[in-house]
């Protein structure tokens, strides 16, 4: 009994066929743990980004402000000097114009008391 029947033939090929989907299927399951793994670190990884750019972004708001608030303190601080500055040049202009008015209207009365 050398030759095998058809039902054994069949039998012995749906079990190396068998064997052949067990292994790729364990080969699949393989790829997919490592491919769950990598993707898994990618999220990781791409979730500590976020953290990191919301953080950096939080900084450099906090930063701009706080650099908004020094420049219209500079810019204030600056006016008010400058507005200081001009009303004692606009004092120390209107004593002379004063003066330089008295002076002349003297001048005036004395040349009408001339005539």
């Amino acid at each position: 009994m050398a030759s095998k029947t058809l039902k054994e033939k069949k039998q012995i090929k749906a079990e190396v066929e068998l064997k052949h989907l067990t292994l790729a299927y364990k080969r699949m399951g393989q790829q997919v743990k490592k491919k769950t793994g990598e993707l898994m670190k990618s999220n990781q990884l791409l979730q500590e980004e976020i953290l990191e750019r919301k953080r950096i972004e939080a900084e450099i708001l906090e930063i701009t402000q706080e650099e908004q608030r020094r420049l219209g303190v500079q810019l204030h601080d600056g006016l008010c000097q400058e507005l200081a500055t001009i009303l004692v040049f606009t004092k120390s202009l209107a004593k002379k114009l004063k003066r330089i008015i008295i002076s002349s209207l003297l001048s005036l009365r004395k040349f009408q008391t001339c005539f």
